[in-house]
């Protein structure tokens, strides 16, 4: 069952159960160790047309008013710090699958961003699907934060976003390159809509963190998000979460979605993303 929340978080769940509206699952401490727990939660009504993001099935719409209008933004990096080869090539290998996935599977403008010089690996599938990809390549200076570098090429893809007509887009939802989240355009038209951010289950308010694997969130937001790291050299995570509180920011839960791609840093496997 794919969970909507509004204005609540949810920590990292699995083995989920809705039953009047109390949701029963395996929630994430603190430590990472899995724990029972129950959680009264009031869920987006509209939000039952998709149980899409686990099973492929979208029901029609039934939301009302205006909607949000989505595009898409990867944020990828081709070349990682000390890393091999084999690496490097699972890298490309799953950044080209994933990205075919969004797009036969969305009809959603697409803004790639590869932050390490090597955009060029992308040209082939941005110029044959042009009408829809927008390709931004940037060599950052190596770091050892990857959320510095990514509120970098978010930063640039911004700008570039103010010089190529993306008035149109209300909301940009960002995901890393290595994810593509099942059925999510169903799952967007059908939850709430004018939410400022749209998060992930998987958050820890002992430690002010949001998981940032992918969310949404309004495009006049998304820069000074970006520019909010990029001056404290925080992790993505502790400053997203810390923007949403102290900016009182509306939010919606998306997911989760099932997922079998591990994480670039640490390797771990989010089955329930």
């Amino acid at each position: 069952m794919a969970v909507n929340v509004e204005g609540s978080w949810i920590n990292s769940s699995r083995n989920v159960n809705l039953e009047n509206n109390v949701l029963s699952a395996d929630l994430r401490d603190s430590r990472g160790n899995w724990r029972k727990n129950k959680i009264f939660v009031e869920f987006n009504k509209h939000y039952d047309n998709c149980d899409g993001a686990f099973y492929g099935h979208c029901k029609h719409d039934t939301n009302n008013g205006e909607k949000n209008k989505w595009c898409v933004l990867l944020t990828t990096a081709i070349i990682v710090n000390d890393e091999n080869e084999n690496e490097t090539n699972y890298r490309k290998q799953l950044y080209l699958e994933q990205l075919q996935k969004w797009i036969n599977n969305t009809n959603y403008t697409i803004f790639i961003v590869e932050s390490t010089g090597n955009g060029i690996f992308f040209n082939e599938i941005a110029n044959q699907y042009s009408e829809r990809i927008r390709l931004v390549s940037l060599k950052l200076e190596k770091s050892t934060s990857g959320s510095l570098l990514e509120a970098k090429s978010i930063k640039e893809v911004m700008h570039f976003m103010q010089t190529t007509g993306a008035d149109k887009f209300t909301h940009i939802l960002k995901v890393t390159g290595r994810y593509f989240l099942n059925n999510i355009q169903c799952v967007l038209e059908n939850t709430v809509q004018g939410a400022d951010v749209y998060i992930q289950i998987h958050t820890n308010h002992d430690i002010k963190w949001q998981n940032t694997e992918y969310f949404g969130i309004k495009k006049e937001l998304l820069l000074r998000l970006a520019e909010d790291v990029i001056q404290t050299v925080n992790f993505l995570e502790k400053s997203f979460y810390s923007f949403i509180v102290s900016n009182n920011l509306k939010i919606s839960v998306l997911g989760p979605f099932k997922n079998n791609i591990k994480r670039g840093g640490d390797k771990l496997v989010l089955e329930d993303l």
